[in-house]
């Protein structure tokens, strides 16, 4: 019986919380009325209904972190929302939260993979001159012929066989070791070629990358198995203007950040389908 009578005060209190609507008639007329609707919510409900109040007072697509994620139920500054949350109960705040913030994101997804898209297609338009610019020989070691700091070098060959002269080349580089997932270091590095490196030239470099940035000698660098791997993400022809705007490391980033993005949304778009 007593488990009984907790079932059904339980639920009448959230019949309360439900059936309470938010009256954004005047500051005083807002806190007694969100009071009320916040002291009948389940525990559960209680912080769920506050970040939906935030979500859609800022207009943000996570509640928890920035300059309001502390804001109360009862300051004002969530009167903001007002001609949103009139006359609603909390339930009807907590979808309309998460609604606010799914469609927040899908926003933040669509920018995101149209900048992966422009970055792609410029970088198709100039595929044949990357495709056509030759490492070989990719080698990591170490210069220990500076008598005051060993000097991570990457040694490689490199061929312009595009009809392009270039003046400055980017590369992405990565250093290994077979069997191993992680690599021990993925960073980039640039050179700029003195004269240019003209169509059908080829060079001998050894580029020596900030020795205190991630290419920093470290336990591992002396290791008999490593291997460097470069890739051409960027160039700058003869005229000095770089043949991909902005960084090409942002496809990944971008790429990347879209996954998150859409991980984020499912969650929300689950939590909204168990309202």
């Amino acid at each position: 019986m007593k488990v009984a009578r907790l079932f059904v005060a339980s639920v009448a209190l959230s019949l309360a919380a439900c059936g309470d609507k938010i009256d954004t008639s005047s500051p005083q007329a807002y806190s007694k009325s969100i009071a009320a609707i916040s002291d009948n919510l389940p525990n559960e409900k209680k912080e769920e209904f506050r970040q939906a109040m935030i979500a859609i007072a800022f207009n943000v697509a996570d509640p928890t972190t920035g300059m309001m994620s502390g804001a109360t139920l009862t300051s004002p500054l969530l009167l903001a929302a007002a001609d949103k949350i009139d006359g609603k109960s909390a339930d009807d705040i907590i979808k309309l939260g998460y609604e606010t913030r799914i469609g927040l994101l899908e926003a933040e997804i669509t920018e995101s993979a149209e900048a992966v898209q422009r970055l792609d297609a410029e970088r198709r338009k100039y595929k044949a001159i990357f495709d056509n610019i030759k490492i070989d020989s990719a080698k990591y070691y170490i210069d220990d012929s500076n008598e005051f700091m060993a000097q991570p070098t990457l040694g490689f060959r490199i061929t312009n066989n595009s009809k392009t002269p270039i003046s400055r080349i980017y590369l992405a580089g990565t250093v290994i070791s077979p069997g191993r997932s992680i690599p021990w270091v993925s960073d980039s590095v640039n050179y700029e070629f003195p004269g240019g490196l003209e169509s059908g030239e080829s060079q001998q470099l050894d580029l020596q990358p900030n020795s205190f940035g991630e290419w920093r000698v470290g336990e591992w660098s002396r290791r008999p198995d490593l291997k460097l791997k470069l890739e051409v993400v960027n160039v700058e022809g003869a005229d000095g203007q770089a043949l991909l705007q902005g960084d090409p490391e942002d496809v990944k980033s971008k790429q990347a950040e879209v996954v998150q993005l859409e991980k984020k949304r499912d969650e929300l778009r689950k939590k909204l389908q168990n309202q």
